[in-house]
């Protein structure tokens, strides 16, 4: 079942003056947001490393696949998780976690306040990931180990194709959180983080193939690139029309 909400008793509300801004915020995000994702797949194409390295991290996302296709969505796992960000989020945000339910059908957390970045964290982070990239973290202390192993790889690989899949699901849904910064600019926020996240997890899985200064460079060019190309468009439009 959808994982839908009840309303939060504690919903941000930023003033008025604020979210007028928020439509313009979100044009402005979105050529970095799709600017990060070309960027994510042009350095992926261009990281040189034999096909086989790439096994693990795809044996997960295959597995993710073929377990959805044969199985379910596991709801009540995803709902676990989504609840969880929202509590974590609030904690590092400095609010008081008053209560958390979870069932498969839907979740609840009460907090003492709640702003943008708690309403969006469970779809920007993935918890999964992190739990695995943590686990590496705690194993590699003990044990000299020069790149991510295959269970990290495969398990990085299986928990972001979970979060990507679950995510798309419930944004289909009608999500109360997408309504803290409006859905435009929520969306604009969700997707251009997802990248930077894909980006950062290629870099963990492939440390020396992979360069975040490349990245970097290569998603400010696309990202000038797709705004001049939207702005000429704008006032070819504009033309035509005045």
């Amino acid at each position: 079942m959808s994982p839908r909400k009840r309303p939060r008793r504690n919903r941000f509300t930023a003033p008025s003056a604020v979210r007028l801004t928020y439509p313009v915020l979100a044009v402005v995000l979105l050529p970095l947001a799709a600017g990060v994702w070309a960027a994510s797949w042009s350095l992926l194409r261009s990281v040189h490393l034999p096909w086989k390295s790439f096994l693990p991290l795809l044996a997960g996302v295959a597995a993710y696949a073929l377990f959805q296709a044969l199985f379910s969505k596991p709801m009540g796992l995803y709902v676990f998780g989504h609840e969880m960000t929202h509590a974590l989020a609030a904690w590092f945000s400095g609010y008081r976690v008053k209560s958390l339910k979870v069932s498969s059908s839907g979740g609840e957390v009460v907090t003492s306040d709640t702003n943008l970045f708690v309403a969006l964290a469970p779809y920007c982070v993935p918890l999964y990931t992190v739990l695995v990239v943590a686990a590496y973290a705690l194993v590699r202390r003990y044990a000299a180990l020069v790149v991510p192993p295959f269970w990290c790889a495969f398990g990085v690989g299986f928990t972001f194709s979970f979060h990507a899949a679950l995510t798309f699901h419930a944004l289909r849904q009608r999500q109360p959180d997408l309504e803290h910064g409006g859905a435009f600019l929520s969306l604009a926020i969700i997707l251009l983080l997802n990248g930077l996240v894909l980006t950062l997890l290629l870099k963990f899985l492939f440390p020396e193939a992979v360069s975040l200064a490349a990245f970097g460079r290569r998603w400010w060019s696309l990202t000038r690139a797709g705004a001049l190309a939207v702005w000429r468009f704008s006032l070819t439009m504009k033309g035509r029309f005045s």
